[in-house]
């Protein structure tokens, strides 16, 4: 993987972006959450940034230091990616790639970035071999890391580096409201096609699915309240009005249970398209219940 052109910046997370143009960047940065292409692109964006001559502007896409990521050839960023599939990284990726040059002065930038795209396919091995090093770097070295989720690296690696996520806001704010609102709606009618239409919106966004899943189960709490006159406290009325009648409390005590299995599934990193498909099958079997 060759570092991404600098130029107008599209993907760096605001927070961090402020920080390097402040001159006040962590030395280890964890890039977590979106998708494997997305993440990598924010990892090559911000080791462009980091060795931009425009501080002030970086990335510029226009200095010296930006042609020259552009093309691939800055001899100031090294990017070691996992092996074959597995993107596995072992320790002799750690010592050999890194800790042998470590000490070695930047070439022509005032700093020396490493690149670690696949991060959270280090061994256990390669992440203890790291530790020291990410405590304690040189002062002109910085490490960018990227990873799907947190769960594979050991608390020692994760308590030395200033995490950041990255998709968080590919969906405007609320719309968890919007889909659980639809999905409910799709549940009432019976529409198997209407509950994965609804279900769309939750393509490539884990951090959405669980989201709506926990919205989702406060209109089902709704709606086994209906019959009470009980005050709807998800906002969504006419959708838990709808669920009630349609739903026995059976049904609703089964929707939650596949909800929650939803949320921990979310928690272990699974794939959100899986996500996404096992929601909608649990789901309409649950409407097919009698």
């Amino acid at each position: 993987m060759s570092p991404a052109p600098a130029s107008k910046n599209e993907v760096i997370p605001q927070a961090l972006l402020t920080l390097i143009r402040a001159g006040r960047c962590p030395h280890a940065v964890l890039l977590t959450g979106g998708d494997e292409k997305g993440r990598k692109k924010t990892a090559s964006a911000v080791a462009g940034a980091l060795v931009c001559e425009n501080r002030e502007n970086a990335p510029c896409g226009k200095c010296r230091a930006c042609a020259k990521i552009k093309a691939g050839t800055h001899p100031d960023i090294s990017v070691f990616a996992g092996t074959e599939k597995a993107h596995t990284v072992g320790i002799n990726i750690i010592r050999e790639g890194i800790l042998s040059s470590l000490y070695i002065a930047p070439n022509e930038a005032m700093r020396k970035v490493y690149v670690l795209p696949d991060a959270d396919g280090m061994t256990r091995e390669a992440q203890n071999a790291f530790l020291k090093t990410l405590e304690e770097p040189p002062p002109f070295v910085s490490f960018v890391l990227a990873a799907d989720g947190k769960q594979k690296l050991l608390s020692t690696v994760l308590s030395r580096c200033t995490a950041f996520e990255l998709g968080e806001k590919e969906q405007r704010e609320g719309a968890e409201r919007d889909i659980a609102a639809a999905l409910a709606i799709a549940l009432s009618t019976g529409s198997e096609f209407a509950l994965v239409d609804s279900a769309a919106a939750l393509q490539k966004n884990r951090l959405l699915v669980k989201k709506t899943a926990v919205f989702l189960q406060s209109i089902l709490r709704d709606a086994a309240a209906a019959d009470v006159n009980a005050p709807c406290l998800s906002g969504c009325d006419r959708e838990a009005m709808l669920l009630g009648k349609a739903f026995t409390m059976t049904q609703i005590t089964q929707c939650m249970s596949v909800l929650r299995e939803i949320c921990a599934y979310a928690d272990k990193n699974a794939n959100e398209n899986l996500l996404m498909s096992v929601l909608t099958a649990r789901l309409a079997d649950v409407m097919k219940m009698k």
